[in-house]
């Protein structure tokens, strides 16, 4: 849950500014726990070290994003 609340607070910070890049790598996370649609902005985001088993289906919105790292998860299917 610490971790969860981590995610939030890094979500939070990279809305608030605006960011380019997002990292939400190490924190054991099973899902998103933030809907990232509305993050038109981000060009990158580190998602690595997680333990994602379901691709985040708000990425898919995210169309200036050039790069992405979704190593080290449970991934089944991209």
């Amino acid at each position: 849950m610490k971790n969860e609340k981590v995610a939030i607070e890094r979500i939070a910070l990279a809305k608030k500014n605006r960011s380019s890049s997002l990292d939400l790598s190490g924190l054991g996370l099973t899902n998103i726990p933030v809907d990232l649609s509305d993050m038109i902005y981000l060009r990158d985001i580190n998602l690595s070290n997680n333990k994602l088993i379901v691709f985040p289906d708000d990425i898919k919105y995210l169309h200036n994003l050039y790069y992405l790292d979704i190593s080290h998860n449970y991934l089944r299917d991209v």
